[in-house]
């Protein structure tokens, strides 16, 4: 056994206490008072009293370990630690495991979807999981405004992933103005030319930058009528940073030279 400062006692590798902001050194001594009563109760088995000395032998030796030990013990347990004194719903078995017949998850309804709806998703890797889903699913008008590739991510239009609020906002007012972003090809290490803000729809990417804008032009015309049909949007933000670009004033999914095989 060894004592550690900030985790109490550890045999091995097995925690002994558990890991609390203070020492409890409490438990550490109900440890001791049981390793010597094992030390007593093992002298005895090995030098044997005679059978008139057992008992009065027995209670000399056994009574002060055992009153010592039953005085730790009950001072561990009334010690102050971050479950002390706290009501039963702070505990999963007390509020939970032994009374889930009295539970009901259920959420009022903030809203309902009518089966005609037309769901649209965008957003993040949720969105486009949740989309697959409803896709996949009978009965759910899951409307997908811009045909997908065998190898892209489930959304109703191609937008890839968009990550922040700031980036479903400038795409809803790039397709609203209907005007292309410019700046938005650049130019890979190999030649090929891609859309910043949607850089892994397209991995062969195109000769020159001009169809790089020819192709988000189409792409912002199905984005527009995603947003016109609509009957519910789906949105998930993603875990992510979002960058600004200083000299175009966009914001982009990724930092531009970020990306594999993109020059800086």
């Amino acid at each position: 056994l060894a004592l550690h400062q900030d985790r109490g006692f550890v045999a091995t590798q097995y925690r002994m206490c558990p890991r609390t902001e203070y020492t409890n050194y409490n438990h550490c001594y109900v440890i001791i008072t049981m390793i010597v009563l094992a030390r007593v109760l093992r002298r005895m088995c090995v030098t044997p009293p005679t059978t008139a000395q057992i008992p009065l032998l027995g209670c000399v030796r056994i009574l002060p370990v055992v009153l010592t030990f039953a005085h730790v013990l009950c001072t561990s347990l009334k010690m102050n630690n971050p479950y002390h004194n706290r009501p039963e719903h702070s505990f999963w078995k007390k509020a939970v495991f032994e009374r889930q017949d009295a539970i009901a998850p259920v959420m009022a309804k903030a809203f309902t979807v009518d089966p005609d709806d037309q769901l649209v998703t965008a957003g993040s890797c949720f969105a486009q999981n949740l989309g697959r889903h409803l896709r996949d699913s009978t009965g759910a008008n899951y409307h997908q405004a811009e045909p997908l590739l065998p190898d892209d991510p489930v959304f109703s239009a191609r937008t890839g992933n968009v990550y922040t609020a700031l980036q479903l906002l400038q795409l809803f007012e790039e397709c609203q103005s209907g005007e292309v972003d410019p700046a938005c090809a650049v130019e890979r290490r190999d030649g090929r030319y891609v859309d910043i803000h949607r850089p892994y729809m397209d991995p062969q990417g195109y000769a020159t930058a001009q169809e790089v804008i020819d192709a988000r032009a189409i792409h912002l015309e199905a984005v527009r009528e995603m947003f016109a049909t609509a009957g519910v949007f789906v949105f998930t933000l993603g875990l992510t940073e979002a960058w600004h670009d200083t000299a175009t004033g966009r914001h982009c999914l990724y930092v531009r030279g970020s990306i594999p095989m993109m020059r800086a």
